[in-house]
């Protein structure tokens, strides 16, 4: 695997960190740094913005993406809550065959979440200057880091 292939992964998986915060900001307006409401999330991404030192240009494309992704996701998160209200019902009567129906659709929705998102994070990414990228890496590894040592102390 390529140093830049490598670099890319690396940063992506500290933005798909992010992805679970947006995913979450779904019912919210579109204000804030990112079109998003206010909140954890909206504190998260004036982070990575002033640590990224991302231009107001940036910060526009980084906005639409942003948006385009949580326009593309919300079908799925909608059928996510479906889902897990099934799962709900499907526990509550022991029904094993549509435990493992809905699990299996679940972990589908969930991965087309995933995609929407680490399409976007790769085109957040793809506007970053190779000096804002080797930040975003730096971050990465730093959180990747903080998340063992969390992990390990349970």
């Amino acid at each position: 695997m390529t140093t830049r292939k490598k670099k890319l992964i690396a940063a992506a998986g500290v933005l798909m960190l992010g992805a679970g915060l947006v995913t979450a900001q779904v019912r919210r307006s579109a204000h804030g740094p990112f079109g998003f409401g206010g909140g954890h999330a909206a504190r998260m991404h004036i982070f990575v913005a002033e640590l990224l030192e991302l231009t107001d240009a940036q910060k526009e494309q980084a906005k639409a993406i942003f948006v385009g992704a949580r326009q593309s996701a919300q079908p799925i998160v909608t059928q996510l809550r479906q889902g897990h209200e099934s799962m709900y019902n499907a526990v509550t009567t022991n029904n094993q065959d549509e435990i493992r129906a809905i699990g299996g659709r679940q972990g589908a929705l969930a991965g087309q979440l995933a995609t929407v998102y680490g399409n976007a994070f790769a085109q957040f990414y793809a506007i970053l200057t190779p000096e804002q990228q080797a930040k975003a890496g730096r971050l990465h590894d730093r959180m990747r880091a903080a998340m063992s040592r969390h992990l390990e102390a349970q």
